[in-house]
């Protein structure tokens, strides 16, 4: 009946959230069980490092996870971070095919 409510201050508003979530999170917390990982810093480092479309599109999916699992799409969130963890092989698996080739073709 009379859930707890409380506010939280942020940049010159109040918000009131519930801090009775019962299994969901009101805020994003990277302690929550629930929370599927995001692979950001792997998304990151196969742009860089491999330098092809395909981490972009990674990072991408990457930041697709934290805001799906702050509306409260959990389904939708972990097929977020799957698909980051494909973009991001298919970006190591294309650029190292492309340097196989290159190795090959200066000999």
């Amino acid at each position: 009946m009379g859930e707890k409510q409380e506010t939280k201050k942020g940049i010159g508003t109040e918000k009131p959230f519930n801090t009775q979530h019962k299994g969901k999170a009101p805020e994003l917390d990277i302690r929550d069980p629930y929370l599927p990982d995001d692979h950001l810093v792997w998304a990151i480092a196969a742009t860089i490092m491999c330098c092809n479309p395909f981490g972009i599109i990674a990072i991408f999916k990457s930041r697709q996870v934290n805001k799906l699992f702050i509306e409260d799409k959990f389904e939708a969130a972990k097929e977020a971070s799957d698909a980051t963890v494909l973009w991001i092989v298919g970006s190591v698996v294309i650029s190292a095919i492309i340097w196989f080739v290159i190795l090959m073709c200066s000999e």
